[in-house]
This record gives C-alpha cells, structure tokens and sequence, in this order.
C-alpha cells in the first residue's frame, strides 16, 4: 500500500496558536477533520520531537505530523520521521508559512530552495535533499510591509496573533490548502499543472 506523509510546521505552544508562523500546524488538524468526515480513522502516537497520526484510505496509507521542536529546529524532527519512514519525493508533503507570498495565496513547489525560511533550511540540511513538494501558506500582511526585513521585524510578523480580516483570509487559506493536500492523497498525485492559487 502506497504510503504518504504530510507534515505541518509550527511552533509548540499556546501561544502561537492564530499566529501566521502556525499555519502548516493548521492544515494539518483541518486534514484530520476532513479525512475524519470520509471516515478514515487515525492513531495518534508521539514521540519527544514528533506528534503523528496514522491513516488508512481505501488504497493508501497517510500519515499527518507536526514536530514538537520550534520551527528552526524541524530539521531534528523530520530526521527522526525520515529514519522510520524513508521520505521521498514520491511521499512528503511539506506544509509551512511563507512570508513572501500574499495572505490568501498558496504556492505548490518542487525541488526548491528555502527562500530563507529557517526551519524548511534546517529540514533541507536533515534531508540532505530538498527534492520533495512544499505547499507554502502566504502570510504577507494586507498592510504595506516594511521593505527592509530585519530579524526582529520578521520575527513579529510571524508570530503575532491574526485579528479581522486577515484571520479570515488565513482560515479560508489554510481550508483550501488542506482540500488539495486531501485531494492529492487519495488522488495519489498532486496536480503540478498548476502552482499557484488564491482564495
């Protein structure tokens, strides 16, 4: 039986709960929902550095993760995924928030680079590989970004709580993105005739 991984990347903890940077934990607990409503049932396990939950489709295999490092530190929990699991370009699905592309939009790449986003860089250095599909979650704020992105202008952005207009945009945003990953699974092949979409 074919099998699939998705992972979400996040930061653990309440209080980046709604926060831009927690959009890949998003998609995942929208994925369990929906996959639950088609009646696939999943088995939590968890380990120090990865929470898991494992699936059956009708013909394939999926299991859903979030690691339990902080985002900078995936790279030590996709490790561990790896070792157990042998992911590959046929199986993992990376699912992360990009600062660069515009709230509401998502952007399927193949093979590419990190675009400075630390923990994609930390997962790439694990893998030694960065030959696996990414679904990045646009978080670029509706108000006019600073042009200059120091460290620590960034580092608000990612992780300030959504409010209003935005925290609609990324709810609708994080629903659509998890219906593509859900329609890949059990489709068994992730639609690259198109790579950009918007809500």
């Amino acid at each position: 039986m074919q099998k699939i991984l998705v992972v979400g990347l996040g930061n653990p903890g309440e209080e980046y709960n709604g926060t831009p940077h927690n959009a890949g934990f998003e998609v995942i607990e929208v994925l369990l929902k929906k996959f639950e409503e088609k009646k696939v049932e999943f088995k939590e396990t968890q380990t120090k550095k990865l929470a898991l939950y494992d699936g059956k489709t009708k013909s394939r295999r999926v299991i859903l993760g979030r690691p339990l490092t902080f985002m900078n530190k995936s790279g030590n929990a996709i490790r561990e995924l790896n070792e157990k699991h042998k992911l590959n370009a046929k199986n993992f699905i990376l699912v992360h928030d990009d600062a660069d592309l515009p709230m509401g939009s998502i952007r399927l790449s193949y093979n590419s680079g990190s675009a400075g986003h630390k923990g994609v860089e930390d997962i790439i250095r694990a893998l030694k590989t960065k030959e696996f599909y990414r679904f990045r979650i646009g978080t670029m704020p509706t108000v006019k970004r600073p042009r200059k992105r120091p460290k620590s202008i960034m580092n608000k952005l990612v992780t300030k709580k959504l409010m209003g207009a935005d925290k609609q945009k990324m709810e609708k945003t994080v629903n659509l993105c998890a219906q593509l990953i859900q329609d890949a699974v059990i489709e068994g092949v992730i639609n690259t005739g198109k790579r950009n979409y918007v809500v």
